[in-house]
C-alpha cells in the first residue's frame, strides 16, 4: 500500500477531526485504518509513504512526527525513514525524497533486524567534465544552475537545458520521462487513448515517482514481507 502526500499545513493538529498535515495523509491513515479492521489486522503488511525531504523539517519537524506518530497510532511494529536521491539510483536528476516504510506484519517485523532501507553510495559523477547544465526559468529569470545532472523536476516549473554547442531549451516531455525513468511517452496518452497535453504531461513528470528509486525501495520490503522469493 503506497501513497504520498503534500505539505500544506504547518500546525499540528490534536486530533484526527482537525486539519492534518495534508488531507492525502489524513485520508491514507484512514484507509489503512479501516483496511485493518476489515481484515482482522492481516492488511496492509506495510505501507510506503513518500514526499520531499523538506517534509523532515516541516514545522520544525513537528509534522513529520506526526506521520510517525500517526502510522504508530495504527499499530505499525516498525517504522523507518530514508533520504533516498534519484542520482544515486541510475537516473541523471537531482531529487531527494523521504520514503517511511511502515511494518505492520508481526512475521515480518520480527525479520527487521536490519534496516529496511540501507544508506546508498553516492553515485560517482564527474561534473567538471559534463558539458550540459540545467536550469529553471521562471518569468524569464534563471537560477539553479546544475552541471553534468538535471536539476528537480517541478509540477510547476520549467527545466531548460544547454550545452557549449546548443542554444538554451526546455527540456521535452520524453526527456523528462527519461529522466524519471519512465518509458518514453509514457504520459502521452490516458487510460482510453486521448492525447494529454504537454502542460499536464510536464506536471505527471513533476509529481511522479522515479521508477528506479521506487523498484528498489518494493525489493527491499519484498525481502522482508517474502522472505526467500524472489
Amino acid at each position: 500500500f503506497f501513497f504520498s502526500s503534500r505539505r500544506r499545513h504547518t500546525r499540528l493538529p490534536s486530533d484526527w477531526s482537525s486539519d492534518v498535515c495534508s488531507s492525502d495523509l489524513h485520508e491514507g491513515i484512514r484507509i489503512i485504518n479501516e483496511i485493518r479492521k476489515a481484515t482482522n489486522d492481516e492488511y496492509p503488511k506495510a505501507t510506503v509513504w513518500e514526499n520531499v525531504a523538506g517534509a523532515l523539517h516541516s514545522n520544525r519537524g513537528a509534522d513529520f512526527g506526526y506521520v510517525i506518530d500517526a502510522l504508530a497510532g495504527s499499530r505499525a511494529l516498525v517504522v523507518e525513514w530514508r533520504v533516498l536521491d534519484a542520482q544515486d539510483f541510475g537516473v541523471p536528476q537531482r531529487r531527494r525524497r523521504v520514503f517511511v516504510v511502515a511494518i505492520f506484519d508481526p512475521d515480518a517485523a520480527a525479520r527487521c533486524a536490519e534496516p529496511i532501507l540501507p544508506v546508498t553510495e553516492s553515485a560517482s559523477r564527474n561534473r567538471e567534465t559534463d558539458e550540459y547544465i540545467t536550469f529553471y526559468s521562471t518569468q524569464g529569470r534563471q537560477d539553479r544552475f546544475t552541471r553534468g545532472i538535471c536539476t528537480t523536476l517541478k509540477a510547476n516549473g520549467t527545466v531548460c537545458i544547454a550545452g557549449h554547442d546548443m542554444a538554451p531549451r526546455r527540456l521535452t516531455p520524453i526527456e523528462c520521462e527519461r529522466l524519471m525513468g519512465w518509458n518514453d511517452s509514457w504520459t502521452a496518452f490516458d487510460n482510453f487513448g486521448n492525447v494529454i497535453a504537454q502542460t499536464h504531461r510536464y506536471r505527471m513528470c513533476g509529481n511522479g515517482v522515479v521508477a528506479p528509486v521506487a523498484k528498489w525501495v518494493a525489493q527491499r520490503l519484498h525481502m522482508v514481507l517474502e522472505p526467500g522469493e524472489q
